[in-house]
């Protein structure tokens, strides 16, 4: 009765361990509301830099549950490509959302968003922008549009720029309504 009681609880722990495995791997790949780039700096050429659009439509059932309002875009990397040092600041045209940003150095200086140390010719950072959408603004179309701009701190020149769009393309299509009054069925 023992051993049969042991191999019951081995089963039973076995299943709910790979049940929570199966769970974390699928709550991250239900993660679609992320964006991503790659930042050379200095930029070259701004006019062919690719927008960062996240779209809130892509989200799973899980990441709609337990976050839906929280939207990050992160870096593969922000490369220092050119010839002397840069001290980065980040900055967003558009304050109009919560953000959080995360940076793991220990330069990082969260007051000023600055690396408080300068990036030398071919070095790497990485950074993460954590966007808190209010509930309100989560259906509709256009959520918000912004650049982030990343100038170097001492000079203020400017080294590179991406622009970064989120918007709920679900809501684009919902406006049944007319100016004229009427219902979709002509009453």
């Amino acid at each position: 009765m023992f051993k049969l009681k042991n191999i019951v609880m081995s089963v039973g722990l076995g299943v709910l361990s790979l049940s929570l495995v199966l769970g974390a791997g699928y709550y991250k790949g239900s993660l679609h509301e992320n964006g991503a780039l790659n930042l050379s700096l200095p930029q070259q050429n701004t006019a062919k830099v690719k927008p960062v659009t996240v779209d809130l439509s892509g989200q799973g059932f899980f990441k709609k549950v337990f976050q839906p309002g929280l939207i990050q875009v992160s870096t593969h990397g922000i490369v220092n490509n050119g010839k002397k040092d840069y001290t980065l600041q980040f900055e967003l045209t558009d304050d109009s959302l919560p953000v959080k940003w995360n940076v793991k150095d220990a330069a990082w200086d969260e007051e000023n968003n600055v690396l408080a140390r300068p990036l030398k010719p071919g070095e790497k950072i990485g950074v993460e922008v954590l966007f808190d959408v209010p509930k309100e603004l989560q259906s509709n179309p256009s959520i918000y549009k912004a650049e982030l701009k990343v100038p170097d701190y001492n000079t203020k020149e400017q080294l590179g720029n991406v622009p970064i769009n989120i918007v709920n393309s679900k809501m684009k299509n919902n406006s049944n309504n007319d100016s004229s009054g009427k219902d979709c069925c002509g009453n």
